[in-house]
């Protein structure tokens, strides 16, 4: 056992965030799929929502949905943010189990694109960097519980394994991994929560592939 969960830590720490470059790829991938395989408009694919889908690093089950409140770059040009907000009833991060997030407030597609446009003219522009680099960036997800840039309390940031377009073309979703397993260890009171939120969310995005 202890064995299984040292691997785990260990693949935990090997993982590396996706790039804007990766990112801004797969939005012209999952734009082709929206327009030539599900044969709908391509107008209507900026407005797609973009999503953090949060998982279990043991099993890869969903316990967490959470929506992006806002792009930023921090001052050195080294890291995107993707800001998340979270409250205390609807995150896995808060300590409660009461998930209802069908109708989650998040960034498009759009403007997605539009805040990574912005901060690549501000690397290129005002740090003085070569434009190319900007691609190479890490994006991170960060989560931040309060009223937007007033009285914000940060709470934890996370890698973005992948991202990926749902079978319908209404929703992508960014996936993140959390280290359930040493989570556990250091509070015993989350095995109960993450039990709980898997079951949850296996219902809810069964619901939200329908959609």
């Amino acid at each position: 056992m202890n064995e299984n969960k040292s691997g785990i830590s260990s693949k935990f720490n090997d993982l590396k965030s996706i790039t804007v470059g990766e990112i801004l790829y797969a939005i012209e991938q999952f734009k082709n799929i929206f327009e030539h395989q599900l044969k709908k408009n391509s107008e209507n694919f900026s407005n797609i929502p973009l999503k953090v889908v949060i998982k279990r690093l043991s099993n890869n089950k969903v316990v967490d949905l959470i929506g992006i409140r806002r792009v930023e770059m921090n001052k050195e040009g080294s890291y995107i943010w993707f800001v998340c907000s979270v409250n205390k009833s609807d995150s896995i991060f808060i300590h409660n189990n009461e998930i209802v997030k069908l109708k989650l407030s998040t960034k498009s597609i759009n403007e997605i694109s539009d805040a990574l446009n912005h901060f690549k003219k501000v690397f290129e522009h005002s740090l003085k960097i070569e434009s190319k680099l900007f691609y190479d960036l890490p994006v991170k997800i960060v989560i931040m519980n309060g009223i937007e840039e007033n009285d914000e309390e940060f709470v934890d940031t996370l890698d973005i394994a992948t991202v990926l377009m749902n079978d319908v073309g209404s929703g992508i979703f960014c996936h993140s991994l959390i280290d359930d397993l040493k989570m556990i260890r250091d509070n015993p009171n989350y095995k109960k929560l993450l039990e709980e939120s898997e079951n949850k969310y296996a219902n809810l995005m069964q619901r939200l592939s329908l959609n």
